[in-house]
């Protein structure tokens, strides 16, 4: 691996990672940003305006969590399979947005004949 960070541990594996970025302009929440996809190997999420206000949220088993608040420090969260597990693969939700600012997500995807190649100890069954 050579020092790099890698998003599965395998950097054979993670040349094979595809990536799609979705832009939300003055979204007025709630807002389903990203669906459920097992394929997804890491999200990140961002707001890129000042003042930052929004919120994201994780739904599972019916309920909205929310997970992240995006600061005027912290625009940006960025998660794996490798570091938060199959929370990664769930359905993300921009929850709360006041200041109806700019806001992405950016999904990294596996195509689906390779997902095979994951480590068992991330592989989503």
């Amino acid at each position: 691996m050579n020092g790099k960070k890698v998003i599965t541990g395998d950097w054979a594996i993670d040349r094979l990672i595809r990536h799609r970025t979705m832009r939300y302009s003055a979204a007025v929440a709630p807002l389903r940003m990203v669906g459920r996809n097992p394929q997804r190997v890491a999200l990140s999420l961002v707001e890129n305006d000042v003042p930052s206000s929004a919120i994201f949220g994780v739904l599972h088993d019916g309920l909205t969590s929310d997970v992240f608040a995006a600061t005027d420090s912290l625009k940006w969260f960025h998660m794996t399979m490798l570091t938060h597990g199959n929370l990664t693969t769930l359905e993300w939700w921009l929850t709360a947005n006041p200041n109806q600012n700019t806001v992405y997500a950016i999904e990294y995807f596996l195509p689906e004949d390779v997902l095979h190649l994951l480590p068992s100890a991330i592989a989503v069954r």
